[in-house]
């Protein structure tokens, strides 16, 4: 389902295989953090199947995903720990540590806390249209689009992108009847017959265009 979109446009010459791609992603699959570990991250089968192809293809549409799991200890619990270390330091030795001491007490605190963190695990759609020259993400920041462009780029030789930017901002748009891309316009969404979808990835994309109800003749749940 994607609820959040980025798009972008790929660069001439990328043309890999559906193999080669399955085979660039299988050497990065998702395992979860270890014990001392406070990330990891990798792809894994997008329908969610065990064992399953780490990308599908659906009517010549790709779709990937990639799992973000990270641990994160209060920072509060962190200094406090800390500053009963330095306590203990000064009650043992009579000298307060120093600012590098100090850092490493800070680490070596994080590392013992690690274990006992719950970790958090997110995961992003990446539909890559190699037809139309564009990948689109399901994700809600540019902080988590760049996580997951430098995940592809480390496997991906070759691959080039560049941000396509609309000409109408989000935030300008919502409850306008129309919203352009500076890429192409969007059909007017007056219009009472959709474009018919035969894939997750048509030609009329339903989340680039403000008419939102195209969503509803989407056959396929990856919108």
């Amino acid at each position: 389902m994607f609820k959040n979109v980025m798009v972008y446009r790929i660069g001439e010459g990328f043309a890999p295989s559906l193999a080669d791609v399955q085979a660039a992603l299988e050497p990065v699959q998702f395992v979860e953090c270890g014990a001392s570990q406070d990330k990891s991250i990798g792809w894994v089968p997008p329908r969610g199947e065990a064992h399953g192809p780490l990308v599908e293809s659906v009517a010549g549409q790709w779709i990937m995903k990639l799992m973000i799991e990270s641990k994160a200890v209060p920072g509060n619990v962190v200094r406090r720990k800390v500053d009963e270390r330095i306590a203990e330091i000064e009650a043992a030795t009579g000298r307060k540590p120093g600012k590098k001491e100090k850092r490493e007490l800070m680490d070596d605190v994080l590392l013992s806390l690690l274990p006992q963190a719950f970790a958090r695990q997110s995961t992003v759609l990446v539909w890559m249209d190699l037809e139309n020259r564009r990948l689109v993400l399901n994700a809600g920041s540019q902080g988590k689009a760049d996580e997951v462009m430098s995940a592809l780029m480390n496997v991906m030789g070759g691959l080039s992108v560049s941000l396509i930017q609309t000409v109408t901002s989000p935030q300008a748009a919502n409850g306008q009847p129309t919203s352009r891309w500076s890429e192409r316009p969007c059909s007017s969404p007056a219009a009472k017959t959709p474009p018919a979808c035969a894939s997750p990835a048509t030609t009329w994309p339903t989340t680039m265009c403000a008419n939102t109800s195209w969503k509803a003749n989407c056959p396929h749940n990856w919108l």
